[in-house]
């Protein structure tokens, strides 16, 4: 999945939880082990879960319905092989995960004027992976272009500097590495398959395509080509074909958990959801037992099937085994949170969101839910809110839903700046604008106005957010 970041540098190539909480997300990214940054981070700059770095702030915003689970979830596993690579180098990439260790063998051998530039420049990459692999990225970039200096035709060099690049979201400076590899390289199908990616996370989803394309025309034996081009399809409202790449991709990988997450996923969308519940329990069966990350990322999309099938007692069952894993992950806590609102436990609902928030801070839609949820027992806590708001950054969404409940931002306001936004943000807004005035207009006992919102918010709010079913939730409860 990582391309050519896990393979050795030497050798030729071979994300409803919400994350960019402030940036906005999509419902479904693969959260970080504890529930903060780390170098796995993944669920991503908003509905695409491709970003894999998020700024600060809630840079998890659950939102997701598992659009890509796909970043760093197998990482570590596909790094074990590494040490195998490094052979001839001790100290130098020779043992798996050992970051620290590669920084300081390698040094010994870039530091050694007797060494051959061809193996100097095998060191430095070598380190430069160490270095991103640690989210130093502006040292893992400069050791790859002093390798580049001593080797100038090795292509890995070019595309893991490239995803350096990515990480730091240059992306002008990382296409043109990419090109450059694409260039030296026209036949290495990994250079185009990890540039799509690129594009993906640019939003150019029309050249991550013909990337894609391109790159199961030149290699059509490798399974994440034809699961990364199913997720695009499905993306792009292609759902057959969407199917056919996630059906290609396990007949050549029939271990490929994250391909029977994302065609479980799809089956989720058609509301087959049987056939859903088949492909995870395969993904539970073919998922490494040393990838915890991994199995709770899948007991999570079956929660976010069942909540999809209005079977929230189940979907609560199927959050308590994700939290038996990751207890204190945020972005499973606020998941679990969503669905005892949606049921109706209010008090559960309020824990959930305050442990969410205890665990993140910056985890934007924990503080606003626990103050709902309080105030639908009739515990209206400004203060508390106040204070927990203080950790969130002042940005143009979703700020201005705080700012409704702390009387900074009137209704009228919001709407305005609902009003504001284009594409899928726009979708975003009215969904997320039309439940939270909803819920004002409760806790004014507007409850007329309340209801009809209510009923808005369930038909615009899309499956990846976790206000469509809270709002249907909440419009049957103020049926007459």
């Amino acid at each position: 999945e990582m391309g050519m970041l896990p393979r050795m540098p030497a050798l030729k190539m071979a994300s409803r939880h919400r994350q960019a909480d402030n940036a906005g997300a999509g419902r479904g990214a693969i959260p970080p082990a504890t529930g903060t940054a780390s170098g796995m981070n993944l669920r991503a700059g908003r509905r695409d879960k491709v970003c894999m770095h998020p700024s600060g702030g809630e840079t998890v915003r659950i939102k997701a319905r598992l659009r890509s689970f796909y970043l760093a979830a197998l990482a570590a596993a596909t790094l074990a092989s590494a040490a195998s690579h490094a052979a001839g180098m001790p100290g130098c990439g020779d043992v798996a995960g050992d970051w620290d260790g590669w920084i300081a063998g390698c040094a010994v051998i870039i530091d050694d004027t007797r060494e051959t530039a061809a193996v100097r420049a095998k060191a430095l990459r070598i380190r430069g992976l160490a270095y991103f692999r640690l989210g130093a990225y502006d040292n893992a970039i400069a050791d790859y272009s002093r390798s580049i200096g001593l080797d100038a035709k090795n292509t890995a060099t070019y595309v893991n500097r490239a995803g350096a690049y990515q990480r730091k979201h240059d992306f002008t400076r990382a296409m043109a590495d990419y090109n450059l590899a694409a260039a030296l390289d026209p036949q290495e199908a990994w250079v185009f398959f990890d540039r799509g990616k690129a594009y993906q996370d640019m939003r150019d989803f029309a050249h991550a395509r013909q990337d894609f394309d391109e790159a199961i025309r030149l290699k059509p034996t490798v399974a994440v080509f034809f699961r990364r081009r199913g997720d695009l399809r499905k993306r792009q409202g292609d759902l057959a074909g969407a199917g056919a790449d996630f059906d290609a991709a396990l007949r050549l990988d029939p271990q490929d958990v994250l391909a029977y997450l994302s065609r479980g996923r799809l089956n989720v969308d058609q509301h087959n959801y049987d056939r859903a519940f088949a492909d995870y329990d395969k993904a539970l069966a073919a998922v490494r037992p040393n990838l915890p990350q991994l199995v709770a990322l899948i007991y999570s999309a079956r929660a976010m099937a069942a909540d999809d099938m209005g079977d929230l007692p189940r979907a609560l069952r199927e959050y308590d085994a994700v939290l038996k894993i990751q207890p204190d992950n945020a972005i499973y806590l606020q998941g679990r949170a969503f669905t005892a609102f949606a049921a109706g436990d209010f008090a559960a609902a309020a824990a959930g969101f305050g442990s969410a928030t205890q665990k993140n801070p910056g985890m934007f839609y924990s503080v606003i839910m626990r103050y709902v949820a309080r105030s639908r027992m009739g515990e209206h806590d400004t203060p508390e809110l106040r204070r927990n708001a203080e950790a969130l950054e002042r940005n143009p969404w979703p700020w201005p839903l705080i700012g409704l409940f702390l009387g900074e931002v009137t209704p009228d306001q919001l709407r305005t700046t609902m009003a504001q936004a284009a594409g899928d943000e726009a979708g975003r807004r009215k969904c997320e604008g039309e439940f939270y005035l909803a819920e004002y207009d409760l806790l004014h006992r507007r409850r007329d106005e309340a209801a009809a919102l209510m009923q808005a918010a369930a038909k615009s709010c899309s499956h990846d957010n976790f206000e469509r079913n809270a709002a249907a939730a909440e419009a049957k409860r103020l049926a007459p």
